[in-house]
């Protein structure tokens, strides 16, 4: 167990892909790749043009998705109130007037202030936005009639070992954060 909060609720939340020309390119680099890695760390698959439900393949963890929006919005509303109250208290320290003259009424602005601010960033990360051009370059592939190995990592140094093995066996790769 870590020892740090992880925003992220999805087991597998490293994506890489790899476009290939032909299917039995795309299924020699899944065997290579599933071959090179740990299985515990990564799981392989192998989207063909015709396959049905990509949406799925691509981001297969629905509840660890719905886990890393709770956690995101949870998280970081509770550092933005807190960097609220940090920056109120910086204030008072300072004598602004303002505040030293409300206090109470510029505690319950600075940190609701803050917590709105986390909020929104809780919606930024939800949004995923590393994720775009993976997700673009799949379904444009997959349009285009080509195959894709996709590559779900444990952690982002993993999902790093599987972008340099699919490089190498002659894939175009995407990769999220």
């Amino acid at each position: 167990m870590s020892q740090h909060p992880e925003l992220s609720g999805e087991n597998f939340s490293h994506k890489t892909a790899a476009i290939f020309a032909s299917e039995s390119l795309a299924i020699h680099a899944a065997d290579a790749v599933r071959a090179a890695l740990d299985p515990t760390s990564a799981r392989v698959s192998v989207l063909f043009p015709s396959q049905a439900q990509i949406g799925r393949a691509m981001e297969p963890e629905r509840k660890g998705i719905l886990l890393t929006l709770v956690r995101a919005h949870l998280w970081s509303t509770l550092f933005g109130a807190i960097a609220g109250t940090v920056l109120l208290l910086v204030l008072a320290y300072a004598g602004v007037a303002w505040v030293t003259q409300s206090p109470l009424l510029s505690a319950a602005v600075a940190t609701g202030f803050g917590a709105v601010a986390g909020l929104m960033l809780g919606g930024l990360i939800t949004l995923r936005p590393d994720h775009s051009p993976y997700i673009e370059a799949v379904r444009e592939a997959n349009g285009e009639g080509r195959t894709v190995v996709i590559v779900h990592a444990a952690s982002g140094k993993v999902g790093a070992e599987a972008e340099h093995a699919l490089d190498q066996l002659g894939g175009h790769t995407v990769r999220t954060l």
